[in-house]
């Protein structure tokens, strides 16, 4: 009976995890004792380290991508890359971010208190943690056993996944708005103003230390250090 009702209660928890996580919404990863979120620090570099950091854009949002036997892929938006324990048993091993996709990248959700969750590697049987830290740009480890709150992480849904192309960066016609581009050329962006070298436009935001090129469009956002590609299509303003 009682083994009845462990089970069942590990069944819902599961079942609970899971409802709260839609395929195909980027997502924040906020810990609860720091209010930092988990991010990579700018870095599209395989083995650079998972942090928590404040919130800067898509560096610190996640997609999960959801596997049959429960667990799931977490991968960050800004730079396409996993985050995993690199194949890694040890404690306090610190997570980093990869193209690979074994186990030591598969990480379940384990409800901890009203909307919060703790991160279970699927390799190792260890938990993520922050070792106490509430420093911006500490790096995240992992251990067996996390006590308080540090180990307690709270999913805020952002905005749609970007199509991706493999692990690739998107470029800019499979970011948004269904456009074509090349320069001096017109193309759709998402929706509202238009951009072009030297001219005025309205709406949509372009990313830090990237400038409009000679491209006419419809305005919306570029995707870190993306500029549009030469490729020509329908749409825009002649």
């Amino acid at each position: 009976m009682k083994k009845s009702f462990f089970l069942l209660a590990m069944l819902m928890a599961f079942l609970s995890a899971n409802a709260q996580v839609q395929n195909g919404i980027s997502y924040s990863i906020v810990n609860q004792k720091s209010s930092l979120l988990m991010g990579v620090n700018g870095s599209t570099t395989t083995g650079s380290p998972i942090v928590q950091q404040q919130d800067s854009m898509g560096e610190t949002a996640w997609e999960f991508i959801a596997k049959p036997d429960g667990y799931f892929q977490i991968r960050n938006i800004f730079s396409g890359k996993y985050m995993s324990n690199m194949g890694s048993i040890v404690e306090g091993a610190v997570l980093k971010q990869t193209d690979a996709q074994g186990e030591g990248a598969l990480w379940q959700l384990v409800p901890e208190g009203p909307g919060f969750y703790r991160f279970k590697n699927k390799l190792s049987n260890m938990l993520i943690a922050t070792s106490g830290s509430t420093a911006e740009f500490s790096q995240l480890t992992q251990k067996p056993t996390v006590g308080g709150i540090g180990g307690n992480w709270k999913l805020v849904p952002g905005g749609n996944v970007p199509p991706q192309n493999g692990n690739e960066t998107p470029s800019q016609d499979e970011w948004g708005g269904g456009g074509s581009w090349e320069d001096g050329d017109s193309g759709n962006w998402e929706e509202g103003g238009s951009w072009e070298e030297g001219a005025s436009g309205s709406g949509g935001d372009l990313p830090p230390n990237t400038e409009p090129k000679t491209v006419k469009g419809s305005g919306g956002k570029l995707p870190p250090n993306k500029l549009p590609k030469p490729k020509k299509g329908g749409g825009g303003q002649p």
